[in-house]
């Protein structure tokens, strides 16, 4: 009996420790997603002139180190969406435009808070 309950204990533990890996690479995969959408936001700014060239360099450096999973279709659709200008979460949008709007901010204003956020 005492080994019964060894054994539901040690499968007990290695599901928790799957569902646990799997919400951790859920996690790990939203943070990748955000992070290439900011990347693309930070393009933007940089077309739209309120940032300068070496501030996506620095970024992209930051996202090169983030784990990723084996396809990085999602994180290029973040990306794409955010070189729009749009803040992006997946299934919807907003303009950078808005959000400034909605902050008290100008664009080049939250523009500015991606370059504040690389020399951290």
């Amino acid at each position: 009996m005492k080994n019964c309950h060894l054994a539901l204990y040690s499968a007990a533990t290695v599901s928790l420790m799957i569902v646990a890996s799997v919400a951790s690479a859920d996690e790990t995969q939203q943070l990748y997603n955000n992070s290439r959408n900011q990347l693309g936001l930070i393009k933007y700014c940089v077309e739209q002139g309120h940032l300068n060239d070496d501030t996506i360099k620095t970024y992209q450096n930051i996202v090169s180190i983030l784990p990723t999973s084996a396809s990085t279709t999602e994180g290029d659709e973040y990306e794409a969406e955010g070189a729009k200008g749009n803040s992006f979460d997946g299934s919807s949008s907003v303009s950078m435009e808005a959000i400034a709007q909605g902050t008290g901010m100008t664009v080049a204003d939250r523009c500015g808070s991606f370059e504040a956020l690389t020399k951290q």
